[in-house]
């Protein structure tokens, strides 16, 4: 029997991941999305580690085993501010205590070997408590919205779209026009198929304008038009783009090709869900504005 190209296996672990979205978006949306949020946590946390691994790919004496923890503290923030009001005024705070273990952790370095490279493990650490968990954050932060179903799965869409748009039209055509190149992290990624994305993410939005909306969540758009509606398309396709070529780029870097193998025919979890972590605060501005 013939094994399945990389093609396939991504089109199948795409359907996959799909079908559960729609059960945890739609379906168990027990006490504001819970699952949901527990399912985001987990994803920052592996993804976390997953860029701990990278680091270290570059740095051999970087330590991961703290970086699930330090992947979990935005988004789990989020998460408890839905069910304990006020909680929100205390992030700050946290966020110093752990700061100060960070610190605190090198500063009682065991060896000379770890004292020499105390900035760059510092560094590392802090980057790696605000990417990708920051903006998973505000993943999360999409369920305090009333009709929370509705605006996640236009959200999820908007991603997905511009990702899959991206993806094949710039495999379809990107050679044929020669656009090809034009970012040296992901030399593979086209011209043509970033418009298609955003074209993509441009033309979801409207349809949650004309359609979504005014069916699922009146309230979403109710003071604004569709120029408003198509520029949040727009951005949140950027954004998503963003997402992609800037994890392509710490790879590069560290001369990886996939963050990790966790998820069959695209790589690692950061891998999965690089452009819907970095497009998630963009989105949430423009509903919170709406």
């Amino acid at each position: 029997m013939k094994p399945l190209s990389n093609f396939a296996i991504r089109n199948i672990a795409g359907a996959g991941w799909a079908i559960y979205l729609i059960l945890i978006v739609f379906v168990f949306t027990q006490h504001n999305h819970i699952l949901g949020s527990v399912t985001l946590i987990t994803l920052s946390a592996i993804g976390t580690y997953e860029l701990g691994k990278i680091f270290q790919h570059k740095f051999s004496h970087i330590d991961t085993f703290i970086y699930p923890i330090l992947g979990s503290y935005f988004p789990l923030m989020s998460a408890l501010e839905l069910y304990l009001p006020g909680v929100e005024a205390y992030t700050s705070h946290f966020l110093i205590v752990i700061l100060t273990f960070i610190f605190a952790k090198q500063t009682l370095a065991a060896n000379k070997n770890q004292i020499d490279f105390t900035i760059t493990r510092i560094t590392a650490m802090v980057f790696a408590l605000f990417y990708p968990g920051f903006f998973v954050g505000y993943f999360i932060k999409i369920n305090s919205f009333s009709h929370a179903s509705a605006i996640t799965a236009l959200y999820l869409l908007l991603i997905t779209l511009n990702d899959g748009m991206a993806y094949y039209v710039g495999r379809a055509f990107g050679k044929k026009t020669n656009s090809q190149g034009i970012f040296m992290v992901s030399p593979n990624k086209s011209l043509v198929g970033f418009i298609g994305g955003l074209t993509a993410s441009m033309i979801t939005a409207l349809w949650g304008f004309f359609y979504l909306a005014p069916r699922f969540a009146p309230q979403m758009f109710a003071d604004r038009g569709i120029f408003y509606v198509l520029l949040m398309g727009l951005m949140a396709g950027v954004a998503s783009i963003i997402g992609d070529l800037f994890e392509s780029t710490l790879k590069r870097s560290a001369d990886v090709k996939d963050s990790g193998t966790l998820i069959p025919g695209r790589g690692g979890v950061l891998d999965t869900i690089d452009s819907l972590a970095f497009a998630a605060p963009v989105y949430y501005l423009f509903i919170y504005f709406a």
